[in-house]
């Protein structure tokens, strides 16, 4: 069955509602650079289909936000989990990185995902860590002020500037932590982010450090160390 077109055009708003409805061809008229991005899109694809056949699983991924750390020294850190397979659900916000750019993506046979009703919105899904979100935006123009950016060269997310604004099928991170001008960021595979542990309280505990190694009296929000009694030494996320 040979179904309608649909074009997706960030900077206006979309031709159609999103429905359940599948669509004989989709174009997003949209430049994604190479380097980092984000982007959420209102059906499933992958990396693979966006990048076509110069895709290359070393440089050509996606990641969403997993942890949040914090210290004195450096602030709020945000750590980005890679996403196995490189698939991207309907209604999601992910960050994008790519080898080369790619212009004006075109999918074949696709199904248009109503958001859940909770997401019916300006803005579709999120994900995040605590109070810090990432959400997926539709968008046009979306006041950035207060509210992260992108990935920046410096390995940061940057904080919208009054006047600054976003387009849609693009993502954004909020918090209601005290907001620095910037934050780092860090993208790790499954592997590496569960080497950052959960705190276990049932551990009895000696002593606490934070990462430059001074003593604390407890363990606050953050990465730290507790050496316990038998002489072992931990890393807890808390």
């Amino acid at each position: 069955v040979q179904g309608p077109v649909l074009t997706l055009t960030p900077t206006a708003a979309p031709e159609v509602k999103f429905a359940g409805t599948e669509y004989r061809k989709v174009t997003l008229q949209r430049t994604l650079k190479a380097g980092y991005s984000s982007i959420a899109l209102p059906f499933a694809t992958t990396v693979s289909d966006i990048v076509g056949t110069t895709y290359d699983a070393a440089n050509d991924w996606i990641a969403q936000l997993s942890a949040v750390t914090y210290n004195a020294l450096d602030g709020y850190s945000l750590y980005f989990k890679k996403v196995e397979g490189g698939i991207l659900e309907a209604n999601q916000p992910y960050i994008l990185h790519l080898a080369n750019e790619v212009t004006n993506l075109l999918f074949s046979q696709v199904t248009v995902v109503t958001p859940k009703p909770a997401e019916r919105s300006a803005t579709g899904g999120a994900s995040g860590y605590e109070d810090w979100k990432m959400v997926a935006n539709y968008e046009p123009h979306l006041d950035m002020e207060g509210k992260y950016g992108v990935v920046n060269k410096e390995n940061c997310l940057k904080l919208g500037a009054a006047g600054s604004y976003l387009n849609a099928f693009t993502a954004y991170i909020t918090s209601e932590a005290v907001q620095p001008a910037q934050t780092r960021t860090h993208f790790v595979t499954q592997e590496e982010l569960t080497g950052i542990l959960s705190p276990d309280e049932g551990l009895h505990r000696t002593e606490v450090y934070d990462l430059q190694g001074r003593r604390l009296s407890k363990a606050g929000h953050g990465i730290h160390l507790i050496r316990r009694e038998d002489g072992t030494i931990r890393k807890i996320l808390k």
